[in-house]
């Protein structure tokens, strides 16, 4: 039930966001909680596991998140990104 209502907090939240300006803070807080909320969503699941990857760049940090069923096995990566 747990994981159900942190991805669903989520994904409201990141409807909040939209459209993502920079300049809006309302919308940087509602893309924070909706990131907060999502890891939130995989502490309370067994079944697949959140791996936060940071990869420095120009200066800056990135943050990618691999999500996989476990880690016992190796497994095939499809890479999503918004940009």
């Amino acid at each position: 039930m747990a994981k159900k209502s942190y991805h669903q907090a989520s994904q409201f939240y990141s409807i909040a966001s939209y459209p993502h300006l920079k300049t809006d803070e309302l919308s940087i807080q509602a893309q924070l909680l909706a990131f907060s909320n999502y890891r939130k969503s995989f502490e309370h699941n067994k079944n697949t596991l959140l791996k936060e990857i940071k990869v420095p760049c120009k200066g800056k940090e990135i943050i990618y998140y691999l999500h996989l069923p476990d880690d016992h096995d190796i497994h095939s990566i499809v890479i999503v990104t918004g940009g």
